[in-house]
């Protein structure tokens, strides 16, 4: 139950720290910018990848220029969906107990 609380917080901080980097940060980007910014804030993303993301794209100049705020809610959400794994080494190392 504590470990459900404490995702939840840490959730809404990252939101409200998000919140306010998107103040300072452009409404609309180009795809490779685009990449950089969730790579900074959130995790590692290629543009190839934001290609197949449900981002509305609107054509500027001949660039794919997604929205920012749009972007984030992805990669927040995709964020909050992954599955936690927890590493360590097991109790008997890949030996039998025989």
């Amino acid at each position: 139950m504590e470990l459900h609380y404490r995702t939840k917080v840490a959730t809404l901080i990252a939101a409200v720290i998000v919140q306010q980097a998107l103040s300072r940060l452009p409404k609309r980007a180009p795809r490779p910018e685009l990449a950089r910014l969730i790579t900074h804030h959130y995790f590692q993303v290629s543009p190839r990848t934001l290609e197949r993301w449900p981002i509305s794209w609107l054509t500027l100049n001949n660039r794919a220029h997604g929205d920012v705020a749009e972007a984030f809610a992805i990669a927040q959400q995709k964020l909050d969906e992954a599955t936690p794994i927890r590493g360590g080494q097991s109790d008997t190392r890949g030996r039998n107990k025989a």
